[in-house]
């Protein structure tokens, strides 16, 4: 998997949604929520 830091907020741009599992603070983000066309666009924030 893959780690990110730095400063929020993160713009993130997610493709093929139906096969990535996103965690975040230990809790799974459902994708599919923020997804059209299988891409997920969205902003993660404190």
């Amino acid at each position: 998997g893959y780690k990110l830091s730095g400063k929020p907020p993160f713009k993130v741009q997610i493709g093929n949604v139906s096969n990535v599992t996103l965690m975040l603070n230990g809790e799974t983000i459902k994708l599919n929520d923020f997804a059209t066309n299988n891409q997920a666009n969205f902003s993660l924030a404190p």
